[in-house]
């Protein structure tokens, strides 16, 4: 479950970075990722308008998701995994 949440991160910091970089839509490669990670933030995309900071856009779209979704793996991780006893 720890590796799937830290791909899922992993793709989300990525998207962020092509965000900020201003990486090409139109090139295959980011426009396949776009969709494949759009599909994560789509339940965000009302939250926040488009932001820039130095000229640079902002994803904060996707920063929420990032957020919410870690909060979501720990509440998960407190009920699924049973607390630990040492004697």
């Amino acid at each position: 479950m720890k590796r799937i949440f830290g791909f899922l991160e992993f793709f989300l910091f990525l998207r962020i970075v092509l965000e900020f970089l201003n990486a090409n839509p139109a090139a295959t490669v980011v426009k396949y990722f776009y969709e494949i990670t759009g599909f994560f933030t789509a339940p965000f995309n009302a939250i926040f308008p488009a932001t820039q900071l130095f000229g640079r856009m902002v994803d904060l779209v996707t920063l929420s998701a990032v957020i919410a979704y870690w909060i979501l793996f720990e509440i998960l991780m407190k009920l699924l995994l049973p607390k630990r006893v040492y004697y």
